[in-house]
């Protein structure tokens, strides 16, 4: 994910988040209020209700009382008749409720002449349609507002981005121009130095292995700016390549580096190691991990490489990477160390072939101590 993507999304998520928690909470405020409402309505519905049925009961018309969950209690708390047995924990007056019912104890005023009848004991199943009916349409304009949040905040956001994106267009653009006039140059200049040492004119002296130690540096950079541009468009021609015969291969590209050092160089390949990669990508693989090896050693150090069928490891004796930094130097334009040149574009070229490949990256490293990443082949 490129980083304008996440700079939108993460502004989306904050935007979105934040304006959403806000609303919901608004919402729930609104609908405990209105909860509140309903059941004090149907509180006051069910007391004016007690009030005519005792009004009834004084005139002896219990019959009014059919269909209902009541009792009836006479001066003594004790129960006349009912239809229900209610338990009733602490005598007192008033309206109480329990989970969806409503209850209410309602003084008879005298005269009692029937059955000494004094109390009436009334429940009733709290109507939740309203309640149901609201919590549904405040569902669906919660989810109808933050559709609309979505699409604002995505709005905003490509405004928010777009300097962002205009800026790294203009950079990618430069970085492409550059590639290309670049890549004359520094042909031209490796060429002839080949040239000048296969017809053996000044093929020892110290100035030009200079010269060329410094052409193929500039050409690592050339190569680490090239992954980034055709990384857009990546076509990738994917068969068995040799990996052994092609470490043979890049260390002897780097022989001149490695001997500038004065490097030991330790090799446990096992021959005739073939996986199925594109060659680019494997020589890229290869030649980011031998040259941060090389740069980043010491003088008169070593490099040991391993290679079987399960991995293939490179470890120095070089500067080593402090711990806090080990996670981040895997991302782009990141250098675990400023003292040795470069964009911080090796490890991330490395990191990004992995996980197209299915690969496993492993770092080991200590600091004055050197590093070793280990690859680990899928299966």
């Amino acid at each position: 994910m490129s980083s304008i993507k996440k700079s939108l999304y993460r502004f989306m998520a904050i935007y979105v988040g934040t304006t959403a928690v806000l609303i919901i909470s608004l919402i729930l405020l609104f609908f405990n209020y209105q909860k509140n409402q309903i059941i004090e309505s149907q509180k006051q519905l069910l007391k004016k209700e007690a009030s005519i049925l005792a009004k009834e009961i004084q005139n002896d018309n219990l019959n009014i009382l059919n269909k209902k969950r009541y009792a009836l209690y006479d001066g003594m708390h004790e129960i006349v008749k009912s239809s229900i047995t209610p338990t009733i924990s602490k005598w007192s007056m008033g309206i109480k409720r329990s989970k969806d019912t409503l209850k209410i104890l309602y003084i008879i005023p005298p005269p009692h002449f029937i059955n000494h009848i004094a109390y009436l004991y009334l429940e009733k199943k709290l109507d939740l349609t309203p309640l149901n009916e609201l919590k549904q349409k405040l569902i669906f304009w919660s989810i109808f507002i933050i559709a609309i949040l979505i699409i604002l905040g995505y709005y905003l956001g490509s405004i928010f981005v777009k300097p962002m994106k205009e800026h790294i267009d203009s950079l990618n653009s430069f970085m492409q121009d550059a590639t290309h006039e670049l890549n004359t140059p520094i042909s031209i200049i490796l060429n002839n130095i080949e040239m000048m040492e296969i017809l053996n004119r000044c093929k020892d002296i110290e100035e030009l292995k200079r010269v060329k130690i410094a052409s193929k540096s500039l050409n690592s950079i050339y190569n680490q700016l090239t992954y980034l541009k055709l990384q857009k468009n990546p076509k990738k021609e994917i068969k068995d390549i040799s990996i052994s015969n092609l470490i043979e291969e890049r260390l002897n590209y780097y022989n001149l580096q490695i001997e500038s050092k004065n490097i030991k160089l330790i090799k446990n390949i096992e021959p005739n190691i073939v996986k199925k990669i594109d060659k680019t990508d494997a020589i890229w693989l290869i030649d980011n991990l031998v040259s941060n090896a090389i740069k980043y050693n010491i003088k008169d150090g070593k490099i040991e490489i391993g290679l079987n069928s399960k991995f293939l490891s490179i470890k120095d004796s070089g500067i080593g990477i402090e711990k806090s930094k080990q996670k981040e130097i895997f991302k782009r334009f990141n250098r675990a160390n400023n003292s040795e040149g470069g964009f911080g574009l090796g490890l991330s070229i490395i990191k990004d072939i992995c996980n197209f490949y299915g690969y496993k990256i492993e770092l080991k490293s200590e600091i004055d101590k050197g590093s070793e990443f280990k690859i680990f082949f899928s299966k």
